[in-house]
């Protein structure tokens, strides 16, 4: 399913090509690219690409890597997408990162920590990844961990102030909201680039 939002309500569009879940998501809603992600069916993990033009989506080429839970963020032609796991078969996880050309995809540096099922935002020359599980080892554990990046290299931010998976989240590396998310967290954190402070809660 595709859906629209023109600031009042939501209208249904043409579908991806590829049922999946936990996927990368880059751009705009006239030029987007989503990568990766689980296979709706039987468990599995996807390197499909698929772009889109505003009105429909087109097959691109793979990713370099398998993965869903990744962390994607900028534009559907400077496109990052970093860490996640490859759930079948066995588990693998990630820390590396690639970059996305409107074309092709690159490895570039790894993330310093491991990270699945965060959230980001920013470019692909100042971007933000937070939150999310530390899956370096069992048992996960929801973190706070925040990585900045600045075109080539990963660097650690200040922490948030409450640890969280699955959260929603937007902005950029200087002014950043960090909404709900697992285990059972309402609050909302705002950063300003440097550090966090309390926002209003959600209702649910």
């Amino acid at each position: 399913e595709t859906e629209i939002y023109d600031g009042t309500a939501w209208t249904e569009t043409n579908n991806l090509n590829t049922a999946r879940r936990e996927i990368g998501v880059m751009g705009t809603v006239n030029t987007a690219v989503v990568a990766g992600g689980g296979s709706a069916g039987p468990p599995g993990t996807q390197q499909r690409t698929e772009t889109w033009n505003g009105t429909s989506w087109a097959e691109g080429n793979n990713m370099q890597q398998q993965r869903q839970g990744m962390q994607g963020f900028g534009t559907s032609t400077a496109g990052v997408c970093a860490g996640g796991i490859f759930e079948i078969p066995g588990l693998s996880v990630y820390k590396n990162v690639e970059t996305y050309d409107g074309t092709s995809w690159a490895e570039v540096n790894d993330l310093n920590t491991y990270q699945e099922a965060g959230t980001s935002g920013g470019s692909s020359t100042a971007g933000l990844v937070y939150g999310g599980y530390d899956v370096a080892s069992p048992p996960w554990t929801a973190t706070a961990n925040v990585q900045h990046y600045d075109g080539s290299s990963w660097t650690e931010g200040n922490n948030m102030n409450t640890a969280r998976a699955y959260l929603s989240g937007f902005g950029d590396t200087t002014a950043a909201v960090a909404a709900g998310g697992e285990p059972g967290v309402t609050t909302v954190e705002e950063y300003d680039g440097t550090s966090w402070a309390a926002g209003t809660a959600m209702t649910q």
